[in-house]
């Protein structure tokens, strides 16, 4: 997943929500000039929890209360029924993922299948 794919997730959310997600801080209407709240775990959205790095991993958990988000007597800790975090292969390669791929097909550890799948699928963007 890259900055490509993030943004797709992202521009269906409010403008307060992504600033808070990318920020890491609470958004504030007005100048008031007090510092932003700092916000380093999730962002409630809904009945989910989102939260990225960027280069580095993005993460979404289904919240099992919305209105109770943390483990009871537990807070800071959230309490989820499923999560994901997906990790950005650029970051960790430093390289497109088809040429990846690529590289992995010439050394037998993946098929010229799995290469076409992710041209393919990458061409559908």
């Amino acid at each position: 997943m890259n900055g490509y794919d993030i943004g797709q997730i992202l521009c269906q959310l409010f403008r307060e929500t992504v600033y808070e997600i990318c920020k890491k801080l609470k958004f504030e209407e007005g100048e008031d000039g007090a510092a932003p709240e700092d916000i380093r775990g999730y962002t409630w959205w809904d009945q989910y929890g989102i939260k990225g790095i960027k280069g580095k991993s993005f993460s979404i958990c289904l919240l099992r209360d919305r209105d109770h988000p943390s483990v009871p007597g537990q807070p800071g800790k959230t309490d989820y029924l499923k999560s994901i975090t997906i990790y950005d292969g650029y970051g960790f390669y430093a390289e497109p993922f088809a040429k990846v791929v690529d590289g992995l097909v010439k050394n037998g550890y993946s098929t010229k299948q799995e290469y076409d799948l992710i041209e393919g699928m990458k061409e559908l963007r």
